[in-house]
């Protein structure tokens, strides 16, 4: 009965690595490559699977991607349901599409798209309903309730600009010897550590 149990087991947490990736949505700022265009980014243990490969290959025999280049990202556990977008190389965690918000605006409007994206646009789409009426700051940083946030948010980000550079000149791991744990930069000098 233990051996039988062991062997479903095993079986079952196989299975699992095959579930088709998350889908999430990032805007990094300065880290976010080729200025944020409609792209997706992933773990290197995607690439070169069913789900993410070289358009040139086929899920049954994948290849994998190189940055800066098109790829076919797969929605579905079959690896039917299929596009082709940018790929700018790694980024989050795996079994995850990280995609940016270009990317969902140029996708969403598209009604032949996969069924798992058409859900994550509908899912997007109704979220951004409870925001109407509401105030923007980043698109209205002269509304009178968004000048001292603003001002303070561009401020910020110039004095942070200085230390990125400075760390991205130095390489992230000169750059940390001298510093306190709270201002150690991580990812390619693109965030703070906390």
């Amino acid at each position: 009965m233990l051996k039988k149990l062991l062997v479903t087991s095993g079986i079952l947490m196989s299975m699992a690595g095959y579930a088709a990736p998350k889908l999430t949505i990032y805007d990094d700022g300065l880290s976010c490559p080729n200025n944020c265009d409609a792209h997706v980014v992933f773990h290197q243990t995607l690439n070169g699977t069913k789900f993410a490969h070289s358009p040139n290959s086929t899920s049954a025999m994948p290849q994998r991607c190189a940055p800066n280049t098109d790829c076919r990202i797969c929605f579905d556990d079959k690896a039917k349901e299929c596009l082709i977008t940018p790929y700018r190389g790694g980024g989050p965690s795996k079994n995850t599409f990280d995609l940016t918000p270009a990317f969902y605006s140029l996708w969403c409007g598209n009604p032949d798209i996969p069924t798992r994206l058409r859900s994550q646009c509908d899912i997007l789409i109704k979220q951004s309903q409870t925001l109407v009426g509401r105030i923007n700051c980043i698109a209205e940083p002269e509304h009178d309730k968004c000048q001292v946030m603003m001002r303070k948010a561009v401020k910020d980000k110039q004095q942070d600009s200085v230390i990125y550079q400075q760390c991205l000149e130095e390489g992230e791991e000169v750059f940390n010897l001298s510093r306190p744990e709270r201002e150690k930069r991580i990812y390619g000098c693109a965030y703070r550590g906390f």
